[in-house]
C-alpha cells in the first residue's frame, strides 16, 4: 500500500504523513511498541533533498522496517533505534532509517512509531563500533558485515 500511495503523491505535497506499517517481530523484540510506524511526506522531501537519496531507496524503506539485518540504540534520542538493511544508495552504502517510538500527535489521536530520519553515514564502521548493538539477524548479518568491509562492534558476537 505505501509504494503505490508514495507513486500516486510523489512531491505533491508535503503535508501529512505515509503508514509504513506494523513493527515485525524484530522491532517487538527489542521494546518497539506495537503501533503503526509512519513517516512524514514532508521527511521523505527533506532526506531527498538534503541527503541526496532517491525515491527508488524512499520507495523500500519498508523493506528496511520490515526486515532489519542490524538494529542499535540510539547514542542521542531516547526511545529511539538505527535500522539497517539490505539497501544501498547508488554508490553501494548501507542506508540507515531512525526509528523514534512511542510519539504523540494531536492530529493523530493515537500513539504511534515515528521514521525521523533516512541517510547513510560518512564513517558507518565507527558508528556502529560507538553504538549499543541490540539485535542482529543471525542468517543475514555475517555476510551483510563482509558485503560492506564492516565488524560488529569490540566485544559483541552474533546472539
Amino acid at each position: 500500500m505505501y509504494k503505490e500511495q508514495f507513486e500516486a503523491w510523489y512531491g505533491s505535497s508535503t503535508n501529512g504523513y505515509f503508514v509504513i506499517g506494523m513493527p515485525v517481530e524484530a522491532l517487538l523484540s527489542i521494546g518497539v511498541p506495537s503501533q503503526r510506524i509512519i513517516i512524514n511526506k514532508s521527511k521523505i522531501v527533506s532526506v531527498m533533498n538534503e541527503h541526496n537519496l532517491s525515491s527508488d531507496i524512499m520507495l523500500k524503506l519498508p523493506e528496511v522496517v520490515n526486515n532489519p539485518v542490524m538494529i542499535l540504540e540510539s547514542r542521542t534520542q531516547k526511545d529511539s533505534f538505527v535500522l539497517y538493511g539490505e539497501l544501498y544508495d547508488e554508490l553501494g552504502r548501507a542506508i540507515m532509517v531512525s526509528l523514534r517510538t512511542n510519539l504523540y500527535e494531536s492530529s493523530l489521536r493515537e500513539l504511534f512509531n515515528k521514521i525521523t530520519s533516512v541517510y547513510v553515514k560518512d564513517n558507518t564502521q565507527r558508528f556502529i563500533s560507538n553504538s549499543k548493538l541490540i539485535y542482529t539477524d543471525k542468517k543475514r548479518i555475517t555476510v551483510w558485515l563482509q558485503n560492506l568491509g564492516l565488524q560488529l562492534p569490540s566485544g559483541e558476537t552474533i546472539k
